[in-house]
């Protein structure tokens, strides 16, 4: 499957599950940490957020008492230069393919929207669909 496939797919939902990341967590005095989920759910623009904007990563950790505790982490727009300095850093080859397959993603998707809208001029001056 083709990574605009596959990026389509994603589009049909809202959530996504970030497959290879890991959530661990340490006390302060601790030498070591401790892995605790790899279930890790992104989503975007959803209007439960506080800011329909936002990024939000969740993901639920056992808790002191027993049962599960849910964080959740909510990135706002103004953050996201930051987010991509920092992946380019990890590794800018990665970011930068990631980058432009989003971006490909993008420009096709806007290019399908605004064919399906686009109407032509016909000579009689009225509208038709393309």
């Amino acid at each position: 499957m083709s990574f605009l496939d596959k990026r389509w797919l994603l589009s049909q939902t809202t959530n996504d599950w970030l497959r290879n990341t890991v959530v661990k967590r340490r006390g302060v005095t601790a030498k070591e940490w401790y892995g605790e989920t790899n279930i890790v759910i992104a989503s975007g623009g959803g209007k439960k957020q506080p800011d329909a904007n936002s990024l939000c990563l969740h993901f639920d950790i056992p808790s002191k008492g027993g049962g599960e505790t849910t964080i959740k982490i909510f990135i706002p727009p103004q953050d996201f230069p930051t987010l991509l300095a920092l992946m380019s850093e990890a590794d800018s080859d990665a970011t930068i393919k990631a980058m432009a397959d989003e971006l490909q993603y993008q420009i096709c998707a806007r290019d399908s929207s605004s064919s399906d809208n686009q109407s032509t001029q016909i000579p009689n001056g009225s509208k038709e669909a393309a």
